[in-house]
C-alpha cells in the first residue's frame, strides 16, 4: 500500500480500476513522492482515452499516467510485473521534461498526462 500525505491508496485498487480499453496491463507506483499509473498499451491499439481515465481514477488523486510500449516483466514468471525493473524505469518517466508540457524523448511514449496543476509552472522568461 501506499501511504502519502493524500492518504493510504491499495495499488490493486487503482491498477484493477485502470484496466479499460486499450490497456493490456497496469502498475501503480509511488515515485518521486508522487502517485503514478504506467499503462502498457494493447498492441493494435490506438490506446486508452487518458483523459477519461483520469476523470475514471479521480479517487485515487494520481499526479501522473505515463503509457509506454511494453511492461517490464519478471523473468522467471513472464506473467509477473517486474516492479524494481519498473521502479528504476519510473525515474525516466518522474524526470520533468525541460519545457513543461512538451514530450520528452526517452523510453516511453509521449503520451504522458500531466496532472491537472502543474507541480512546476513554466518559466515567465520563455523556453531554456
Amino acid at each position: 500500500k501506499a501511504r502519502d500525505a493524500r492518504g493510504v491508496l491499495y495499488p490493486l485498487a487503482v491498477e484493477a480500476a485502470a484496466q479499460t480499453e486499450g490497456v493490456a496491463r497496469a502498475a501503480f507506483l509511488a515515485a518521486d513522492g508522487g502517485r503514478h499509473l504506467v499503462l502498457e498499451q494493447t498492441a493494435g491499439h490506438p490506446g486508452p482515452d487518458l483523459r477519461a481515465l483520469r476523470q475514471r481514477l479521480a479517487w485515487a488523486h494520481l499526479d501522473r499516467i505515463h503509457v509506454i510500449e511494453a511492461m517490464p516483466m519478471d523473468a522467471r514468471h513472464h506473467a509477473k510485473i517486474d516492479y524494481p525493473a519498473l521502479q528504476a524505469l519510473a525515474q525516466t518517466l518522474t524526470a520533468p521534461p525541460r519545457n513543461y508540457g512538451e514530450p520528452t524523448n526517452g523510453p516511453r511514449r509521449a503520451s504522458s498526462i500531466p496532472p491537472a496543476t502543474p507541480a512546476r509552472p513554466p518559466s515567465a522568461g520563455g523556453t531554456t
